[in-house]
């Protein structure tokens, strides 16, 4: 994944996790909260002022989507950046190479 677009994934993977660490007694589902994470990138630029098209955040939803709330749930409490590297992929190749 390009460095440069690493920042925009970080962000949403930090939001992700810190589901995790709310420690309230109903946290929102994970897969929820990446979505809504997702749907904030719309009508924002990159960090190299590049739009995040709409298509972009539609296949961004289909990748959460494709998950099973275990799979994604298992990302949000995720110390290993190896799981978090490949979620951060996932989503990345959405904005193409």
């Amino acid at each position: 994944m390009s460095t440069q677009r690493r920042p925009l994934f970080s962000l949403a993977l930090a939001a992700l996790v810190a589901v995790s660490a709310v420690g309230c007694s109903s946290p929102p589902p994970a897969r929820l909260v990446a979505i809504e994470m997702i749907e904030t990138l719309r009508g924002t630029k990159d960090d190299n002022g590049v739009d995040i098209t709409d298509a972009e955040i539609e296949c961004m939803l289909d990748v959460v989507e494709a998950m099973s709330e275990e799979e994604v749930e298992t990302i949000a409490v995720s110390g290993d950046q190896i799981v978090l590297d490949s979620f951060s992929s996932k989503l990345s190749a959405c904005r193409g190479a």
